[in-house]
């Protein structure tokens, strides 16, 4: 049984009582139902494969099966029994998926499985790239049927604005609104002029409203705008980052947080004076090991601390076991960085000095992301830390000699 209208309506109502909110996240699952025991990612672990070791609970470089996922779920909510919010990230289904029948089938198995353990808690989902078929895609259709999917999870009040965009507003308080983005139509792989614009004009109607109630604005969304370290490559398309900026710029002050995922990276980045989040990810699809977070926001969605979690896949395996440990918590691991107990831009900018300055800690900074991909280096990950444009990112690297 989900979270009904009137239930959600009833936790809202309580807020005021709450001196913090702890979130519970969970992104980028990617469940494989295709996935075979003995495989190599070769095949992305979907074809036999007789002479290889027995790997229960997933490989490197391949989609999560269902056993990770049930697995590391049990473990989460040992460690995380009472969330006041589900922060659901995107991106449940799959990479190889046929048919969006399929796709659907993943992310309905995966919500149920989550429910199954939090059958009361207050979510939010996010619409991610393979959330959609094929990947990237999204029709009105599509939203519809995700809309049923997440309907333990969606209010009512919301669920006209997602069939028509995948976008919504919730408003946790009177002085805290989410406002959730749909990023599937603001990039290169799939742009729907129609849709994209309504989007934009809702969102800055909403930011608008916000603003001038005097709430603050937390936005969360899948794709993370501006270019990234891993391949220096904005996936945004430029007008629409471009709209984007000056809807956000224009109310900048209104904003405490960005929440972004789909990089299965622990990463840090700011807009202007906003800071972003990103999160790593539960499959192990990038060669991390699978992960999640609580992040704990106070009344005006202000981070105030963060705790990264992860499992040792290689270990899982040989153990017969999924077992999730404390990486880091922000407020002890960033100390000296943290203004006035929050995690704020300037937080995020001190980190990024400290990744040009020292070497060293550059290396651990990027351990803890919890990623094979060394693709990339030093400077494509700093630079990326400011969200700008291919200019402002070009500029930034020429001023440092760590290039790829």
């Amino acid at each position: 049984m989900g979270v009904s209208g009137h239930r959600l309506a009833a936790i809202i109502a309580l807020i005021g009582f709450i001196s913090a909110y702890e979130l519970l996240v969970i992104n980028d699952v990617h469940y494989s139902p295709y996935y075979k025991e003995k495989s190599s990612s070769s095949s992305y672990c979907e074809k036999e494969v007789p002479s290889a070791a027995v790997a229960s609970f997933g490989r490197y470089n391949c989609d999560a099966p269902m056993s990770l996922i049930t697995a590391s779920l049990d473990d989460i909510v040992d460690e995380v029994p009472s969330p006041f919010m589900l922060l659901i990230g995107g991106d449940l289904a799959g990479h190889t998926a046929v048919s969006w029948e399929q796709t659907l089938q993943s992310i309905t198995d995966v919500t149920n499985e989550i429910t199954k353990r939090y059958p009361h808690a207050y979510g939010i989902p996010v619409i991610g790239n393979d959330d959609g078929f094929p990947d990237y895609h999204i029709t009105p259709s599509i939203l519809s049927d995700l809309a049923s999917a997440w309907s333990k999870w969606l209010m009512p009040s919301e669920q006209g604005t997602f069939k028509v965009g995948g976008y919504y507003k919730r408003e946790v308080s009177s002085s805290l609104h989410i406002i959730v983005i749909n990023t599937l139509v603001v990039i290169s792989q799939y742009n729907q002029g129609d849709m994209t614009a309504k989007q934009f004009a809702w969102l800055e109607s909403e930011v608008a409203k916000s603003s001038a109630a005097g709430a603050s604005i937390v936005l969360v969304g899948h794709i993370p705008p501006g270019v990234n370290g891993f391949d220096q490559v904005d996936p945004w398309m430029a007008a629409d980052f471009k709209r984007f900026s000056e809807i956000v710029t224009k109310h900048e002050e209104s904003f405490t947080g960005m929440y972004f995922f789909h990089e299965h990276a622990d990463l840090h980045r700011v807009f202007g004076s906003i800071p972003m989040f990103i999160s790593p990810s539960i499959t192990p699809t990038f060669g991390n090991n699978p992960s999640f977070r609580t992040i704990e926001w106070d009344h005006e969605g202000n981070l105030v601390d963060l705790t990264q979690y992860y499992s040792d896949l290689m270990h899982a395996n040989y153990a017969g076991k999924v077992e999730y440990s404390i990486e880091y918590k922000m407020s002890e691991l960033y100390a000296k960085y943290m203004d006035g107990g929050k995690a704020t831009a300037k937080t995020i900018k001190a980190i990024q000095q400290a990744i040009f300055d020292d070497g060293e800690y550059w290396a651990d900074y990027f351990g803890r992301s919890m990623t094979e991909n060394a693709a990339s280096g030093r400077a494509a990950y700093g630079c990326a830390m400011v969200v700008g444009s291919n200019e402002e990112y070009a500029s930034c690297l020429s001023k440092y000699p760590w290039k790829n």
